[in-house]
């Protein structure tokens, strides 16, 4: 980086002032983790726009999120009693916090923002905005954590547990419903995915992708089980949705990139670990790769002549998530085979027949009895200042080589600060 750039990054920038945090902690500034060293007091250059911190809090993680202005100051300070890190809420200690930052004060000590990180984390958290954060019970610079529960905001500086919409909870049935719309309802998840739509987000698909994407970086960075539960529920449910693909192609194209963007970030050996094993995602998307994709063969190029433009880009981003993940996770997902063994969001489709041609009660006791006899069977950066240190994760996409549930490899240290 030239001089000139640099100055302008540093005059421009944000600067998250981290004060007194004990050398060796782990933090983690968007999509690039560091490990506190003895002169680590923040990161400076913070590009304007929305951002998530990370640190170890004990034996919780915890997290917050950041709007940056230009040449905005956000002054925190390690808790030892706490151990944890939170806001200087004292305003005139704040100001001359903020006052000894612009006069440089703490240059030497301020860690530069990963810049070559920056495209990732934008391809993660584009559609996601201050009103995303406050729907989901954790605004702006309030604290997060994976372990956080409920009614932890009677407690001061206690961390907020997210509030995400919950994909799942419409029923597929109800007393009103014909059987035909039972069926219906249980095979294409569009009619559930335009009343979400309506009842939690007023109708902007900006918003429901917006929370999709929350929901995975909670699961990513914090290792949130919600989150990972919320961001399954939503990816089954959309890629169900067979009729909004026809009707609302732009949209439904949208989601699909940011499915494919999420994939490009989760480690390789994802659909082999045995906690994201039970594996609906590689089902998920042959189910979206049937819906997608013209029936007459999965590799032909869309035809102009029979789609219209929405289309064509939804088939066109179909085929590239198809791509990724052949090439990630080494998966050809054929849509035109039979999905076996996947139920969206893990409930299977039920076939409601019509009253005239439903069995009798002794009919049914006969299946029963015909079943038990054959018995049960079934259809899953480089460096930075102030002493701390970017951990390497590699050449190309920047991905997050492992979570933290995860067990390390063998051999694998954690660096220290220097």
């Amino acid at each position: 980086m030239d001089p000139d750039e640099a100055r302008r990054r540093l005059d421009s920038g944000g600067v998250w002032l981290c004060l007194d945090v004990p050398q060796g902690t782990e933090l983690q500034c968007d999509m690039a983790p560091l490990v506190v060293g003895p002169r680590f007091r923040g990161i400076k250059m913070i590009p304007p726009g929305l951002h998530m911190f990370c640190w170890s809090a004990g034996h919780d993680k915890h997290a917050t999120f950041f709007l940056f202005e230009p040449a905005q100051v956000e002054p925190w300070r390690w808790q030892p009693d706490m151990e944890d890190l939170c806001e200087v809420k004292d305003p005139e200690q704040a100001a001359r916090l903020s006052l000894a930052v612009r006069n440089y004060e703490f240059d030497s000590q301020l860690g530069a923002y990963p810049e070559e990180r920056r495209q990732h984390w934008e391809r993660l958290s584009y559609l996601i905005t201050p009103s995303t954060l406050s729907r989901c019970a954790i605004p702006l610079k309030s604290v997060t954590s994976a372990a956080a529960q409920e009614g932890n905001a009677a407690f001061e500086n206690a961390p907020l547990p997210p509030s995400l919409g919950d994909f799942a909870a419409l029923p597929r049935r109800t007393s009103e419903m014909r059987p035909e719309e039972v069926t219906q309802n249980n095979m294409d998840g569009s009619a559930r995915a335009l009343q979400i739509l309506g009842a939690r987000f007023a109708g902007a698909w900006s918003e429901l992708l917006a929370e999709l994407q929350l929901s995975f970086l909670l699961f990513l960075l914090l290792a949130s089980l919600p989150g990972l539960e919320e961001w399954k529920a939503g990816v089954c449910l959309l890629c169900s949705c067979g009729e909004l693909m026809r009707s609302q192609p732009d949209n439904m194209a949208e989601f699909v990139r940011v499915l494919r963007r999420q994939l490009e970030q989760v480690p390789e050996d994802f659909f082999r670990d045995e906690l994201s094993a039970s594996n609906f995602l590689g089902p998920a998307i042959t189910w979206l790769l049937q819906e997608a994709l013209p029936s007459s063969s999965s590799d032909a190029p869309p035809s102009s002549s029979s789609s219209s433009p929405g289309q064509r880009l939804l088939q066109k981003r179909v085929a590239r998530l198809r791509e990724v993940m052949m090439q990630r996770f080494g998966l050809d997902m054929d849509p035109r085979e039979p999905i076996m063994g996947f139920c969206p969001e893990d409930d299977a489709p039920v076939v409601v027949p019509s009253a005239a041609a439903r069995p009798s009660r002794q009919e049914e006791e006969e299946e029963m009895a015909d079943a038990e006899t054959r018995g049960g069977g079934g259809a899953g950066g480089d460096s930075g200042g102030g002493g701390a240190r970017w951990k390497d994760e590699g050449e190309g996409v920047s991905a997050v080589s492992r979570m933290d549930w995860m067990l390390p490899p063998p051999g694998m240290l954690c660096e220290g600060g220097g």
